[in-house]
C-alpha cells in the first residue's frame, strides 16, 4: 500500500518534468536547459502579474 501512496507523485512529478521538457523545448522551440532555471518562472511571473 505504501509503494502506490508513493508511486503517484512521484510519476506525476515525472511526467511533469517530461511535458515541461517537451513543451518548451519542441514546441516553444527554446533551449531544454532554459526550461529547468528559477529565472524563467520569474520572468513569466513578473509578465503576468505586473501593473
Amino acid at each position: 500500500m505504501l509503494v502506490k501512496v508513493t508511486m503517484v507523485p512521484i510519476l506525476l512529478f515525472i511526467s511533469l518534468a517530461i511535458g515541461l521538457a517537451i513543451g518548451f523545448s519542441v514546441v516553444g522551440k527554446m533551449p531544454l536547459s532554459q526550461a529547468f532555471q528559477f529565472e524563467t518562472y520569474k520572468h513569466i511571473y513578473d509578465l503576468m502579474f505586473s501593473s
